[in-house]
């Protein structure tokens, strides 16, 4: 059974599980393309900008991970996804690192692509809210890091990404305990 709000007529079925495909692979694209750019441009201000980024991405490939089974749904990268992943990696890491203009890049990707995450949390069944407000946050933040670049800054960026990175980690490390039965809360996602 499909984890949507209600019980939906096909469209409604069908533009959720669109909506959930398109968000695994748009994670898996941007895990992908970050780490090429990280390695390319790793030792300068731009590099840390990109390993913090796809750090914040291999966090959210376990979280993602862990919420196939609630979701009653099996994610698969497919080959399209990683060739333009690849693509973009590539250029990335032969662009000159005063050439990339993330915030320019990120802001025309990420504020139209909001209200389909808006979409899909409505769409989604209740239990799984948590999981869906994590997934507008974490675009949120996306968006938060590289404008934070726009002023040439890669640190603001950098900084921006990793403070939301710990604070996910640790408060994914204390819903580990609580699942393992130390705590009372065995909710999936329910501190993230």
């Amino acid at each position: 059974m499909l984890s949507i709000n209600s019980s939906p007529a096909f469209s409604t079925e069908s533009e959720y599980l669109k909506l959930l495909k398109y968000e695994y692979n748009n994670r898996a694209f941007s895990l992908l393309a970050n780490e090429k750019a990280a390695k390319s441009h790793k030792g300068t201000p731009a590099g840390d900008f990109f390993s913090a980024y796809h750090r914040l991405e291999v966090f959210n490939s376990s979280v993602y991970t862990a919420m196939q089974t609630p979701l009653n749904y099996k994610h698969k990268v497919n080959w399209w996804t990683r060739f333009r992943a690849g693509s973009i990696g590539f250029i990335l890491s032969l662009t000159p690192t005063s050439l990339v203009q993330v915030d320019r890049i990120i802001e025309r990707i990420v504020i139209p692509y909001l209200p389909k995450l808006e979409r899909l949390k409505t769409l989604s069944a209740p239990e799984n809210e948590v999981f869906f407000l994590y997934i507008l946050t974490q675009e949120k933040i996306q968006l938060e890091a590289a404008l934070a670049t726009s002023n040439g800054s890669w640190q603001a960026g950098t900084d921006v990404l990793t403070q939301f990175v710990e604070h996910h980690e640790k408060q994914c490390q204390l819903t580990i305990r609580c699942e393992s039965g130390e705590g009372k809360d065995t909710q999936p996602m329910s501190r993230i």
